[in-house]
């Protein structure tokens, strides 16, 4: 009796590529003899695909993306899932790029081949509710052997507008208007976001005196600024804007300016005429389709408030703004100074110039000692002009002064005020005719 005693062996094998199919087998060797066991096929299994991620497309679709799985695969399979009701499968296949969507009502959908692509890297899930959130499981498949899943999840944007606003008032921004611009306020009150988020806005603008109620024509994009600009309208788009992030409180007014300039894509905000009437209306957005979407027929999906009245911009030159009107004001009353100064100085002069003796004519003084103001009894030395001669010039002597005014007695004392004179000066004395000899305007001279 012989026995055959088997040894259970396990070996591992490492460094394989993901997704492949191996063919293993065993081979006994003793001595010259061999034996070969039979042949087993295994696949390893494959990865899973990278950077996957889902995002709101429209109101009825979500769109993902990816990057390919490494190693070998077969088909790349989606179930896009609302609570736990299974709405929509999606099956990529590596083969022949053929894309098949299966949808809850066991609907199959054949898509176009990949046109040339290695794989497909994106999947556009459809016919999905508004307003609603998903979960989006992906799955790679190597023959029938499946990868770790993935998970996703993207919400459906809302199908309804904004509610239309009940009172909007359109003003400008006070001092805040020039030739080529109008800054506009916008109450964030003016629109709910009971319909949905309030994704965007744009300014519409139309030139027009008109005062009729009336709102911007329902249509999705309106003219640009070019088209405007050539006068094949009169109503145009600015842009398309994120919502102001100061609206998260609803109270808030933002100050909106039109006319900047600024280009964003095909639109322009343009300047404006001068002296031009101008009516605005504001469109808020709770979905706005990407490039994407607008080629695959997305629309907006908003509601306007209605036109305000009219609304001027400022004529050019002075006083168009603000800026401008301070420095001309300014400089008028800087000229109106000088002017009022230049007149003063010359009153002055001229009344100074009454004083001065004329060359050829001698003048009697018409002052008389009562007219002169009193003088303050504590003065101890005071001079007195007994003569004014010469053309209502003062001549002081030189050699004395008077203290005692009612009789003008002469009391030998030298002028401490007064600076001595030369040789020169003692010929210019009382009596003397020479008119260059003047005194001060002021017919008392205080002295110690």
């Amino acid at each position: 009796m012989s026995f055959i005693v088997y040894s259970l062996t396990t070996l591992a094998f490492t460094g394989l590529v993901p997704g492949r199919s191996y063919n293993a087998y065993v081979t006994a060797y003793s001595g010259i003899n061999s034996q070969t066991s039979d042949i087993v096929t295994k696949r390893s299994y494959p990865t899973s695909v990278r950077d996957f991620s889902c995002f709101t497309y429209s109101s009825e679709n979500v769109s993902c993306s990816w990057s390919l799985p490494d190693g070998v695969w077969s088909m790349l399979y989606l179930r896009v899932i609302n609570s736990s009701n299974l709405m929509q499968a999606v099956s990529i296949f590596n083969d022949n790029f053929t894309v098949i969507t299966m949808y809850s009502l066991n609907e199959i959908i054949m898509d176009p081949h990949g046109n040339g692509r290695t794989n497909l890297t994106f999947a556009m899930l459809g016919r999905l509710k508004p307003n609603t959130e998903y979960l989006v499981n992906i799955t790679t498949y190597s023959g029938d052997l499946p990868s770790q899943t993935l998970q996703g999840k993207a919400q459906t944007d809302i199908s309804a507008p904004p509610p239309v606003p009940e009172t909007v008032n359109i003003t400008t921004v006070q001092n805040q208007v020039t030739p080529s611009s109008l800054t506009i306020s916008f109450s964030c009150s003016w629109f709910q976001n009971t319909n949905g988020d309030l994704k965007s806005y744009t300014v519409i603008v139309k030139q027009s005196e008109e005062t009729s109620s009336e709102s911007p024509e329902k249509r999705w994009p309106l003219s640009t600024y070019s088209e405007y600009a050539n006068g094949s309208t009169n109503v145009y788009q600015v842009d398309d804007r994120v919502y102001p992030s100061e609206c998260s409180n609803s109270n808030s007014v933002v100050s909106v300016k039109i006319g900047t300039g600024r280009t964003s894509g095909s639109f322009s905000d343009g300047p404006l005429k001068q002296n031009t009437a101008y009516r605005i209306s504001f469109r808020v957005y709770t979905y706005l389709p990407n490039a994407r979407s607008v080629r695959a027929g997305g629309v907006a999906i908003y509601t306007d408030t209605r036109f305000s009245l009219p609304l001027m911009t400022l004529v050019g030159g002075i006083g168009s703004s603000g800026s401008i009107v301070g420095p001309v004001v300014g400089g008028v009353l800087g000229a109106l100074v000088i002017i009022v100064g230049g007149v003063l100085l010359y009153i002055r002069r001229e009344q100074l110039n009454c004083f001065k003796r004329p060359d050829s004519t001698l003048q009697t003084s018409t002052r008389k000692w009562d007219d002169l103001p009193a003088i303050p009894s504590d003065m101890k030395k005071d001079v007195c002009d007994a003569s004014y001669k010469a053309g209502n010039e003062y001549v002081i002597p030189d050699d004395s002064t008077y203290e005692d005014l009612d009789n003008c007695t002469p009391q030998v004392d030298h002028h401490s005020g007064i600076p001595s004179k030369t040789g020169e000066d003692d010929a210019k004395t009382e009596g003397s005719s020479d008119p260059t000899y003047l005194v001060p305007d002021n017919p008392y001279l205080i002295v110690k």
